[in-house]
C-alpha cells in the first residue's frame, strides 16, 4: 500500500515537472530545469558512493567483519555449551557466515570484480548476519544475567 502511494507520488511529481518544463511559465520552466539538474547531481553522487563501496568490498574491507563475527561465535559456544537451542542458532549463523565468506572468496579467486548488484546483495547479507548475531549475543547476555 505504501509502495503504491510512493509510486503515485513520484509519477505525479514527474508529471508536474514535465508539464512545467514544457507548458509552464518561463519561471516555472527555469525551476523545473534547476530541479532536474539537482536530481542528476544526486544520482551521480549516489552512483559514486555505490561504486566506492563496491571497490572497498572487492578489496576485502569486509573480511575483517566476518572474522570478528567468527570470533564472537567461538565465545558464544563457550558460554552456551549446555543450551541446545542456542547452539543450533549459533551453528546456523556460522553456516551463513561461511556461505558469505565462500561467496566473497569465490568472487575474488575468479579474478572478476562482482557487479554492483552482487556487492550490494553481499553487503545486505553481511548486515543481516551482523544483526542476527547481535540479537543472539543479547539473548545470551540476558540468559547469563538470569542465572
Amino acid at each position: 500500500m505504501i509502495k503504491s502511494i510512493i509510486r503515485i507520488g513520484l509519477v505525479l511529481m514527474v508529471g508536474l515537472l514535465a508539464y512545467n518544463l514544457y507548458l509552464g511559465t518561463p519561471e516555472e520552466q527555469e525551476n523545473s530545469k534547476r530541479i532536474i539538474n539537482e536530481i542528476k547531481d544526486v544520482g551521480r553522487s549516489v552512483g559514486k558512493l555505490i561504486k566506492d563501496e563496491k571497490a572497498k568490498f572487492d578489496d576485502g574491507k569486509y573480511d575483517n567483519a566476518l572474522e570478528r563475527i567468527g570470533n564472537v561465535f567461538k565465545d558464544l559456544r563457550g558460554k552456551v555449551q549446555d543450551n541446545g537451542d542456542l547452539m543450533d542458532r549459533i551453528k546456523k549463523l556460522e553456516d551463513k557466515k561461511d556461505e558469505l565468506k565462500d561467496k566473497i572468496k569465490e568472487s575474488a579467486e575468479q579474478g572478476q570484480e562482482s557487479t554492483q548488484e552482487e556487492s550490494k546483495a553481499m553487503l545486505e547479507e553481511l548486515e543481516r548476519l551482523t544483526k542476527e548475531t547481535e540479537n543472539l549475543v543479547e539473548e545470551v547476555q540476558e540468559q547469563e544475567q538470569q542465572e
